[in-house]
């Protein structure tokens, strides 16, 4: 879930494409031929955060732009009377640049803070070369609701970029990306229009799980999250899936020809090899190609360090009753609804107060998408119809 990239040789014109938005929703793709280039925190930036204490915010700057008479701006549509804030804010030396949406109206109300997954989308759910908003989309939709957002450019992304982090991409932990969410949570919760008894966190994908780390206390001290969203979330420990994923695409190079039985098993064999010494706490002797970036020098730190987290344990340390909404829908490629069960198995140990909504038809991107590759990252297709109706139950 660190963003290994690769793409197999079919489809070369939009592998660019599908690999981005791979990347960003933190699922393994497998490259055969050298179809795409691979990713890497080195030199793209995928790491994390503004903050390694529960410092809150040292500063912030900010700048407006007010929906137009039809509702809508380059960021997407919103409500009548609701704006776009361009705001910033400082911690431990880290500027964090973020869009804080909200009523022109002073008056209190709720307010969620939005988690992006792994690799580098940006605070609108945007990578390079894949513009699927996913981001921006859970905050038209909350506007809609009624409910202000604050998204983010998490460090490595958009305008944060590596900051600090640049000289050492590999110093990047878990704990760099929860401080970073929970400085964030604390700014959205300063804000004079937020009702401090109305903050939601949503994650989606790998932002799930800092959302749950957030709400079970690992990030430290938080303001109070009174409803928490798990939008496709990463739902198994981290090596499990790029094992499953990586076999998986493996062997379906192998059944369209594009590589030999031989070379996928002993692909397979390193894989396997390579996930019992990092799990070890040993770099690995030989580590195959389909996952050089995930174990990497920049990468491997991080993937060791998230693949400690079961999401299931972490979700059963929720505090019981917490408001909790889960998706899963079979088209979703990249996290599939056996991974999400396994998620909610641990919600319900903790006996929250659990909105399960299974979607028949939606991609990771949060689309409606019919297609073999989930590969309708358009950025004018909207929200899934069914995902937008669960929200909006959700949040009344």
């Amino acid at each position: 879930m660190t963003g290994t990239a690769a793409a197999t040789a079919a489809g070369r014109s939009r592998c660019a494409r599908v690999v981005a938005r791979r990347v960003a929703a933190g699922i393994a793709v497998v490259m055969s031929a050298a179809a795409c280039s691979s990713h890497s925190t080195a030199s793209s930036g995928t790491t994390a955060s503004a903050s390694d204490s529960a410092s809150a915010p040292s500063s912030s700057t900010s700048s407006s732009t007010t929906a137009s008479p039809s509702g809508s701006t380059s960021a997407g549509r919103f409500p009548q009377g609701w704006v776009d804030e361009q705001v910033s804010f400082t911690v431990d030396g880290m500027t964090i640049y973020a869009t804080y949406r909200h009523p022109v109206s002073s008056a209190r109300g709720p307010a969620a803070l939005l988690i992006a997954g792994s690799g580098i989308p940006d605070r609108n759910g945007d990578s390079p070369g894949s513009p699927e908003g996913s981001i921006r989309l859970l905050a038209n939709q909350l506007a809609l609701d009624g409910v202000a957002t604050l998204r983010y450019d998490k460090l490595g992304s958009g305008r944060t970029g590596l900051g600090t982090f640049a000289a050492d991409p590999a110093s990047v932990r878990v704990a760099t990306y929860e401080h970073e969410a929970a400085a964030t949570l604390r700014f959205l919760a300063s804000r004079p229009r937020s009702d401090a008894s109305q903050l939601s966190v949503f994650g989606h994908s790998e932002g799930g799980f800092y959302a749950l780390m957030m709400a079970t206390g690992h990030a430290g001290v938080v303001p109070h999250i009174a409803r928490l969203g798990l939008i496709e979330p990463l739902s198994r420990r981290t090596l499990d899936v790029l094992d499953e994923q990586v076999t998986g695409l493996l062997r379906r190079d192998v059944s369209a020809g594009r590589i030999t039985s031989a070379a996928a098993a002993t692909q397979e064999q390193q894989l396997t090899a390579a996930i019992t010494a990092v799990r070890a706490g040993r770099t690995p002797a030989q580590i195959p190609a389909v996952a050089a970036t995930t174990f990497s020098p920049n990468n491997i730190g991080y993937t060791a360090d998230l693949d400690r987290y079961d999401p299931a344990q972490l979700a059963a340390g929720l505090p019981a009753g917490t408001s909790v909404l889960l998706t899963c829908s079979p088209q979703d490629s990249q996290v599939p609804c056996s991974d999400v069960d396994h998620l909610k198995s641990g919600l319900t140990k903790a006996g929250v107060s659990l909105d399960y909504a299974p979607i028949t038809d939606m991609d990771h991107a949060l689309k409606t998408d019919d297609t073999p590759d989930n590969d309708n990252d358009d950025a004018a297709v909207p929200m899934a119809p069914a995902l937008a109706r669960a929200i909006a139950t959700f949040v009344k």
